[in-house]
């Protein structure tokens, strides 16, 4: 949130007047442990069905904040847990 906050309060080093941002922690997580994450923070346990790569499938990936660090000197505080949880909470009040 605090990424949002700061795009919507500060002021930008940068003069566009929109520009889109890539928010997160900048740091690559593995898939299997997100969905744990997601799996505690829901207590639940989901039914996985593993299926080969598809087509534009990704083997890594993660958010590059460069461009909003940049422009409003943004980095992550938030673990994958602490975000999961507070994105949860937000969605079930939501």
């Amino acid at each position: 949130m605090h990424g949002v906050v700061n795009t919507l309060l500060k002021d930008s080093k940068n003069e566009s007047l929109y520009k889109l941002y890539n928010i997160g922690n900048s740091r690559p997580v593995k898939l299997f442990y997100f969905i744990e994450v997601i799996e505690q923070e829901l207590e639940t346990i989901v039914n996985k069905e593993m299926l080969p790569m598809q087509a534009r499938d990704v083997h890594k990936t993660w958010a590059d904040v460069s461009q909003l660090k940049q422009d409003y000197n943004y980095k992550s505080t938030k673990t994958i847990k602490v975000g999961v949880h507070c994105f949860i909470k937000w969605y079930k009040n939501y």
